[in-house]
């Protein structure tokens, strides 16, 4: 007799568990790490950066944020521990190290 392989023997699980698994890892991992800066972004950036940068990406465990000139690139640098230290505050399991300015 041939088994049925397509059956799971595992326990069921909750959908929640099984989503936060599924988008925690890879590409959807890091995408969703984006959508969650975008959703707090004006209270860790505050409301005059963020009208001119953004969190664009992340990459291993550095963040990139474009922003629209090279004045408010400048601004950015000289804040961007401070953005580090407000983004390990609100997203403690976010994993951020490194923050790149573009």
């Amino acid at each position: 007799m041939i088994e049925d392989v397509s059956r799971s023997t595992a326990e069921p699980q909750p959908i929640g568990d099984v989503l936060a698994g599924v988008f925690s890892r890879g590409k959807f991992g890091k995408s969703a790490v984006v959508a969650e800066l975008w959703g707090h972004w004006k209270e860790i950036a505050g409301e005059d950066v963020a009208q001119h940068c953004f969190p664009e990406k992340v990459a291993g465990r550095k963040l990139y944020i474009k922003a629209d000139s090279p004045i408010w690139r400048q601004q950015l640098d000289l804040i961007k521990e401070e953005l580090q230290e407000k983004i390990d505050a609100r997203l403690h399991n976010i994993g951020i190290e490194k923050i790149i300015l573009r």
